[in-house]
């Protein structure tokens, strides 16, 4: 029997719910490693100040062995220590406000605020991932590869050959790497994904030591007996390539000295001429290389997938 007219979707609209989900899709942060590997200084601002100096005696503030000749005086000698220094210059934060007008009117359960603010915690920690990073750019020298070449075995190779001709302990050292030359590169060298490489006997699980502080849980991999981190807040140009690390935790110097003792300080608070509710989050934290010789850079290109 065929059917006469029918109520459809439009004309019934008025009666038709509208569900809105009391869960929010939330962004993806970047892992965050470098803070967790780098040298912390923040106890040296314990008592006050904006700078701390740090002295060191190495490079050409070390002594020099001498010969003694027989008879003769012995020869005396000394060498001006470096001093480094480190400001806390470096004030982010996030702030927002919801009037209670829009309160009043928000799914209360879908607890909007609460997430930026979880937002913004992890924004700001990234931040000072991210100026760690460029603190390494700028102040370490040493190199391999180039912006046109692939991350190849040879420059991981060579990279630490770099570093261990200065009697720089292996062990605690760690790469730091960009996805991208990860997963393009690195893990297209068949012999990466072979046990004897990562330095330890086949069917045996890597025992990670203290050396690596709470980025422990983080690393992506080991090395040649080194753990390798990822994270997308390692330097990459559309121009000049990607910028990974073998770095030793004293390449790079950091404090914090964001008000309540953590990392990220977070406050809500009530504004009266604005009717609502406000939330701060901030960090104030200073970043500097304390010892650029620590390091090297190992440059590859942004494309290419290695595949062999």
């Amino acid at each position: 029997m065929p059917y006469g007219d029918r109520f459809d979707a439009t004309e019934l609209a008025a009666l038709i719910n509208e569900v809105w989900s009391p869960r929010i899709e939330r962004e993806f942060t970047p892992r965050l490693v470098a803070a967790d590997f780098f040298n912390n200084v923040s106890d040296l601002y314990a008592g006050g100040g904006d700078t701390a100096h740090i002295p060191g005696i190495y490079g050409d503030a070390e002594l020099e062995v001498k010969d003694k000749t027989p008879g003769e005086e012995y020869e005396l000698q000394s060498a001006t220590l470096k001093d480094k220094t480190l400001t806390i210059d470096t004030w982010r934060q996030i702030t927002f406000i919801i009037e209670k007008f829009e309160q009043q009117l928000m799914l209360q359960s879908a607890n909007v605020a609460i997430k930026y603010v979880d937002q913004a915690s992890k924004k700001l920690a990234a931040d000072l991932d991210s100026a760690i990073f460029t603190a390494l750019t700028a102040g370490v020298t040493d190199y391999v590869g180039s912006s046109s070449s692939n991350l190849t075995d040879v420059l991981v190779r060579q990279a630490i050959e770099k570093l261990a001709s200065k009697d720089i302990p292996t062990d605690e050292l760690a790469f730091f790497i960009n996805p991208t030359a990860y997963w393009q590169d690195m893990m297209g060298e068949s012999k990466y994904v072979q046990t004897y490489v990562a330095g330890w006997p086949a069917g045996k699980t890597p025992i990670i030591t203290g050396n690596f502080g709470n980025a422990a849980g983080s690393i992506q991999g080991i090395l040649y007996g080194i753990p390798v981190y990822v994270s997308t807040l390692i330097p990459k140009g559309e121009t000049d390539g990607i910028t990974n690390f073998l770095a030793h935790p004293s390449t790079v110097m950091y404090a914090v000295r964001t008000p309540g003792g953590n990392m990220v300080n977070s406050e809500a608070w009530e504004e009266k001429l604005k009717g609502g509710t406000a939330w701060m989050n901030e960090i104030m934290y200073g970043v500097d290389e304390l010892r650029g010789d620590l390091a090297c850079k190992i440059i590859s290109n942004t494309s290419e997938i290695v595949s062999t």
